[in-house]
């Protein structure tokens, strides 16, 4: 891929992204996608992700931030969580069939975990030196071609219906233009990790869980940069939908990667 800027735009975009130009050296030609994450995808990402134009450049981008090449994405100011790194194979895999990924998590059920430091919370409040437990459901949020929603609800509904354990089931949310169309969520699932802490193990049971994330269909806030006005990739992806799939129950064995795999290697 080769790109050829005028003086006056190449020196605008390096300047955008903190960067210095000589003027001998504006006019800069790169060659490849490749080429400019080695050169600037853990110092200067996000100026990698303004050279991107096509589609199939948006995917690969996605996949080397999975990877660790690039330490920004549009959508995530950092590197990926340390949490989400058990999940990079199948996230890869997803990008192959066509998924933008960029957002999730695993399953966890954390209890009796003793905090020995004491810190202050956003309001200033003194915190720690007590025990927390934390409970998270599987989730993921993606962009998908819209062409498969309709079989993909169907996959969904009729995996729920033929593996129903323990009341559990796959949950979505389809989000189009920011606004929620379809979903088969009530609304005690829409958290999908809760946290409590407690002093004492005899006070554990009488502690209240308090909601820590949110996947309300309604939040749109969530979205905007996805197929909003500020989504600086809308045109090359204007096909696609954004989706949310979550385990309905806390510490869930449901794998949400591997089951959106099962549904493009044997249901498309």
């Amino acid at each position: 891929m080769e790109t050829q800027n005028t003086d006056q735009n190449i020196t605008q975009i390096f300047e955008q992204y903190g960067l210095t130009v000589k003027k001998k050296y504006v006019h800069i030609t790169f060659t490849d996608l490749d080429g400019l994450i080695k050169e600037y995808g853990l110092t200067k990402p996000l100026f990698v992700w303004s050279k991107i134009k096509k589609q199939e450049d948006l995917f690969h981008c996605n996949k080397e931030f999975i990877k660790g090449r690039l330490s920004e994405s549009f959508y995530h100011a950092g590197p990926l969580e340390d949490d989400s790194k058990s999940l990079i194979p199948n996230l890869l895999k997803l990008h192959d069939v066509g998924v933008f990924t960029f957002g999730g998590q695993g399953s966890l059920i954390e209890h009796d975990k003793w905090i020995d430091n004491e810190f202050k919370d956003y309001n200033g409040r003194i915190c720690g030196k007590w025990y927390s437990a934390i409970e998270q459901k599987p989730f993921l949020e993606c962009l998908i071609h819209q062409k498969y929603i309709t079989k993909l609800i169907e996959y969904i509904d009729t995996r729920n219906k033929l593996n129903n354990i323990n009341n559990e089931k796959i949950n979505y949310i389809i989000m189009e233009d920011g606004k929620p169309n379809k979903t088969n969520m009530v609304e005690e699932e829409y958290n999908v990790t809760r946290e409590k802490s407690y002093k004492e193990l005899s006070q554990k049971e009488k502690t209240k869980w308090e909601n820590y994330t949110n996947i309300h269909p309604f939040s749109t806030e969530d979205y905007i940069f996805e197929l909003g006005e500020t989504f600086p990739f809308k045109k090359i992806m204007c096909d696609y939908v954004v989706l949310t799939l979550s385990a309905s129950n806390y510490g869930s064995e449901m794998n949400i990667e591997e089951i959106l795999l099962d549904f493009f290697n044997f249901a498309t």
